[in-house]
């Protein structure tokens, strides 16, 4: 049952995503199958479209050329109102000489004269002319007052006429091309052209010789609107006779396609309603056919085949749930086996090693167990880290409060002195992690002040015990009244004799000799200090860079520099790379300028030696980006002294 159940979630999962590949491959496989079907039917009918169009192109060059015949005759020949038998001779030429004109003919503008001709030939195959009152005698009207006429006596432009049927005798639909004879820019006379519809026969007759299906194939030609015959387009079905087209729904669904309304394109034919559409415009756009081809039994096909592939996907998936079963039953009884297992690990029972089941032969099974096993083994080993981690850590705050007692987070002392008045000393200690590397001390020995700030590799347990030992000797140096250079001296030495494997410092220590108003340092790879006159000007001294860090070369020896009474210092102020290496979210450094600059402005304000260390440390914190207490997001330990004789 639970085999069942897992099987058809799979299944109903599964069975949707197969669907939609199969279904999808189908469509593809679909339209690719039917665009090349109605490719390779439909190319006889384009070959004949191109063959029709080649002689609508004959058909246009013969009318052009006739035309200009006729106006260059009438020209050359200075053909007058007297002299209707020379539009006759013209005329009879350009009937004789061309393949395409039932009949030819020329209507004199009645203010020249009331006559006109038309030629053409007869049943007998004879040549016969004809007068236009002769002809339109018949339907009680006159040749000049038809709208052909008038609209070219007003307009000077050609007129093409769909085909209709003729009132010259032809008793096939032929279309007729009217146009002006100008003589000195006013209309002589009017000449016409009538090419009857038979000159498309051959073409005709090859679209009907196409085995396009039998009856699924349809030619209809149109007979646009004619004043006096018909106000809307006839439609002639020409498959096998010029019949026209008298149902109402089979003239209405033409009409769409004539006017091409909302129709979807599909190469160059036009869908609508079921079958697709071509519709060939000919002869200056004045002969248009349209070609229907009956898509009904291809939407059939569709159907039973989209009925085909659904059974088929049926099938596939109703096979696949069965190989599903069986091979779920198989998996999912050994996975019980081995959950059995796995519910020791959440009972905390580590001991019990994982097995592979005899009867497993799928080699991700065999993965499981074994990455279970290993997960069980690591667990343990976590477990034993754990304890360890936690006996560290408590080691660890041991260690850093003892730090904080040896290096105080604050420190403040005021010593009053016979020349200086008042002297106070301030410092201000930020570790970055729990355990620092900097490390600073004030020693007052009368008549001298030692000043002194450092900062160690690392910022582990050693680190900090390492920093502890430099403090030590560094106060116990301070009771011999050794200069500056004379302790960096020894405490390299110091420090070279213990040996500890990548530990250093870099330190600065500051003497100051209230008896002689001096001030000496020497610096071991340090930052130099920033020394204020009483006018509160940077003091630049004359020191050079930074001698050798401590705790790297034995017997290594320190420059000392004096800055002497003379310079009238007020303002001293010693610091750890913490405070110049602060970097901003776009990565730029604070830099000693910028420290500079806002020690000047500190004491421009008259701030104390307490005041100046905050204001040092907000403006670091500032800079970085980084507020409140998360000393994951602090960069550097940072130590500030500052000095102040007043």
């Amino acid at each position: 049952m639970k085999h069942t159940l897992l099987v058809n979630n799979i299944y109903s999962k599964l069975s949707k995503f197969i669907y939609l590949i199969i279904i999808a491959i189908s469509v593809l496989l679909w339209v690719r199958g039917y665009r090349i079907y109605l490719n390779n039917t439909l190319a006889p009918v384009e070959d004949v479209i191109s063959s029709m169009k080649n002689l609508s192109n004959s058909i246009e060059q013969q009318i052009n050329f006739s035309a200009k015949e006729v106006q260059f005759s009438l020209q050359e020949n200075s053909i007058n109102s007297t002299n209707k038998k020379s539009f006759q001779r013209i005329f009879s030429v350009i009937y004789n000489t061309s393949q395409y004109f039932y009949g030819v003919g020329y209507f004199w503008n009645p203010k020249i004269i009331n006559y006109g001709e038309y030629i053409f030939e007869n049943g007998q195959g004879q040549l016969k002319i004809a007068t236009m009152d002769d002809i339109y005698q018949e339907h009680q009207t006159k040749y000049y007052l038809r709208p052909w006429f008038t609209t070219i006596l007003k307009e000077k432009k050609e007129l093409i006429f769909s085909p209709q049927v003729s009132w010259g005798g032809n008793q096939d639909n032929s279309m007729t091309y009217t146009f002006p004879i100008l003589k000195q820019k006013e209309v002589y006379a009017v000449g016409v052209f009538d090419i009857p519809m038979h000159v498309f026969e051959h073409d005709l007759n090859s679209l009907r010789q196409l085995d396009l299906h039998k009856n699924e194939f349809h030619i209809y030609y149109v007979s646009k609107p004619y004043e006096g015959a018909h106000d809307s387009n006839w439609y002639y079905g020409i498959e096998n006779s010029k019949t026209q087209i008298t149902n109402t729904k089979i003239i209405s669904k033409l009409d769409s396609v004539y006017n091409q309304t909302k129709t979807h394109k599909f190469f160059d034919w036009f869908y609508y309603e079921g079958s697709i559409y071509k519709k060939i415009s000919l002869v200056k756009g004045e002969v248009i056919f349209i070609l229907e081809y009956d898509l009904k039994w291809i939407f059939i096909f569709t159907i039973i085949y989209i009925l085909s592939i659904f059974l088929f996907i049926k099938i596939v998936l109703y096979g696949t749930r069965r190989f599903l079963i069986k091979k779920i039953a198989f998996i999912t009884d050994t996975i019980s086996e081995i959950s059995h297992q796995a519910s020791d690990l959440i009972q905390n029972k580590f001991n019990n090693t994982f097995v592979v089941p005899s009867s497993n032969r799928i080699l991700e099974i065999d993965q499981l167990v074994k990455s279970l096993e290993y997960m069980r083994i690591n667990i343990q080993s976590l477990m034993l880290k754990e304890r360890d981690l936690e006996r560290s850590k408590t080691e660890l705050e041991l260690a850093a409060q003892l730090q904080k007692k040896m290096i105080p987070e604050f420190y403040f002392q005021s010593l009053q002195d016979p020349f200086y008045n008042s002297i106070s000393i301030a410092a201000r200690f930020v570790a970055a992690r729990t355990l620092s590397g900097d490390l600073y001390d004030v020693v007052v020995k009368d008549p001298y002040i030692y000043i002194f700030v450092g900062d160690s590799t690392g910022k582990d347990l050693t680190a900090a015990f390492f920093s502890l030992l430099v403090l030590g000797q560094f106060r116990l140096l301070c009771q011999y009244s050794y200069s500056p250079k004379e302790i960096l001296f020894e405490l390299n030495n110091f420090l070279c004799k213990i040996d500890a494997e990548n530990m250093f410092i870099s330190a600065i220590c500051l003497q100051i000799d209230l008896g002689n108003r001096y001030i000496t340092w020497s610096n071991a790879g340090h930052e130099n200090p920033i020394l204020y006159d009483r006018r509160g000007e940077l003091f630049v001294s004359q020191s050079s860079e930074p001698d050798i860090i401590l705790g790297v070369v034995e017997n290594s020896t320190y420059a000392l520099h004096a800055v002497p009474a003379t310079a009238d210092i007020q303002h001293i102020v010693l610091f750890t790379d913490g405070i110049t290496e602060s970097c901003s979210p776009q990565g730029e450094f604070m830099g000693v300028e910028f420290l500079q600059s806002t020690v000047a402005a500190t004491i421009k304000n008259g701030d104390s030696a307490e005041q100046i260390c905050q204001k040092i440390l907000d403006v670091s914190v500032i800079f970085e980006g980084v507020f409140g207490t998360d000393v994951e997001n602090k960069s550097d330990d940072k130590t500030i002294a500052v000095v102040s004789l007043f």
